[in-house]
């Protein structure tokens, strides 16, 4: 999947508001090359990220993120894409090459909404820049 340039932009303005810059931030191209990474490896959430990035402004910040009605989707591949890019990774010790296409099952699955509802229960919490 190829976002559109307007989209782009929108993408490396939600990232600039949601993620601080700082040493070993990956570079815009970069930054990009793992959004449609993580589109990739998520398809159903392709359109929904793209309906996501048409409701906010050419410069969101985190206010307009989290009065979002897809304020999950933005983050989920933002957060995605910024944690799974092999520089992060690595400088967080995150495990990379360990991409999900499976989907989970049993005690996994419960194990994870558990986990999942905790999160939605205590509500968003951003930090500014």
């Amino acid at each position: 999947m190829k976002l559109s340039p307007s989209e782009q932009d929108v993408v490396l303005a939600l990232r600039d508001a949601l993620i601080p810059a700082g040493p070993g931030r990956p570079s815009a191209d970069d930054f990009l090359t793992d959004i449609e990474r993580v589109l990739q490896v998520r398809p159903d959430i392709q359109t929904p990220f793209q309906e996501a990035l048409a409701l906010l402004p050419t410069q969101p910040s985190v206010e307009d993120v989290k009065t979002s009605p897809k304020e999950a989707t933005l983050v989920f591949v933002v957060a995605g894409a910024h944690y799974t890019n092999p520089g992060v990774a690595n400088a967080i010790g995150y495990p990379t090459g360990q991409v999900r296409t499976k989907p989970l099952e049993g005690e996994q699955l419960e194990s994870v909404r558990t986990r999942l509802t905790q999160v939605i229960s205590r509500g968003a919490c951003y930090t500014p820049a």
